[in-house]
């Protein structure tokens, strides 16, 4: 048996994985826990698991020159493979979520998206994006020996074509002091800096701007994260050539979908731009599917795993 986790910037989830499947699934917030173990004593306590197995984590962030992971948007928890060792767990692997999620495309069938650009299906590598807390991109070469590539997510800077989303970066900007990014905008945090950047109202958390949704400030600012998630879509696809296929998903994402405010057409408007022609062409035979599968980093650990044990 191992158990599985999948940290992100505010929730963390639990599995484990036993003869070839995924279990027990769970879903904490964060800050209900001091750390990763205490989540961990707190997840086998609740399965009545006797002995602690094996921990394989998918993990927003990147380890420092100590091998220690900084939590992205989670600074308080910090994954140390000696901190965990000393309450009794062993690491077995860590990786960025967004990897991990990557590798688990590939244990997606057609019951697991929602297809909403049905493109030409090729071997090109595939684009796996998704906004959450923050926003995270990786890439899959789906060849006879697959291979992901991870990024820095949305940290690159936001790119505009309209007078609007002009502004809206120069506003979000001087709010933020700093240069706005992608993640600015398409993410759960990206929705409270537009928000309160662009006023004259201002919110606390997303879900306040879910709940204002009918107001004037509320129907641009989810407009705006709308157009720059396509905008966002059609980079991260056209840079590594990957319309073998756009593969979107994440909490917010979740959340908008849940409540019927996903707009796609402002979303596929945005990613099918105008432009030059065998771009263009590229994008629309681009295939664009949401994951209905909430917990793809686990499927991309259990395909890790198969892969160590072959």
């Amino acid at each position: 048996m191992k158990i599985l986790c999948d940290i992100g910037g505010t929730y963390v989830r639990f599995a484990r994985f036993e003869d070839g499947h995924i279990k027990d699934v769970q879903k904490q917030p964060c800050d209900d826990f001091e750390g990763l173990e205490d989540a961990l004593d707190y997840y086998q306590g609740t399965i009545a698991m006797a002995e602690k197995a094996p921990v394989y984590i998918a993990s927003a962030g990147e380890p420092d020159e100590k091998g220690v992971w900084h939590v992205t948007n989670n600074a308080a928890w910090r994954i140390c493979a000696g901190n965990l060792q000393e309450r009794g767990w062993t690491l077995a692997r860590i990786l960025n979520d967004f990897e991990a999620a990557a590798w688990g495309v590939l244990d997606l069938g057609p019951s697991d998206l929602a297809t909403i650009q049905k493109g030409c299906k090729t071997q090109n590598p595939y684009c796996l994006i998704g906004p959450g807390t923050g926003l995270g991109l990786a890439y899959l070469y789906p060849n006879e020996t697959p291979f992901v590539q991870k990024t820095h997510g949305g940290l690159m800077l936001a790119a505009a074509v309209t007078p609007e989303q002009h502004r809206a970066v120069e506003k979000v900007s001087v709010y933020l002091k700093r240069p706005a990014t992608f993640q600015d905008f398409v993410s759960g945090r990206g929705l409270v800096n537009t928000y309160n950047a662009l006023g004259p109202h201002r919110v606390d958390d997303a879900a306040e701007i879910l709940e204002r949704k009918d107001t004037e400030q509320g129907k641009t600012v989810l407009r705006l994260f709308h157009e720059f998630f396509g905008i966002f879509a059609h980079t991260a696809v056209i840079t590594v050539h990957s319309h073998g296929g756009l593969y979107i998903m994440g909490g917010v994402l979740e959340n908008l979908i849940e409540q019927n405010m996903f707009d796609k057409d402002v979303f596929l408007n945005n990613f099918n731009p105008a432009g030059g022609e065998a771009v263009a062409r590229m994008i629309e035979e681009t295939p664009v599917h949401l994951v209905k599968e909430p917990y793809l980093a686990f499927r991309g650990l259990k395909i890790l795993i198969e892969k160590q044990h072959a």
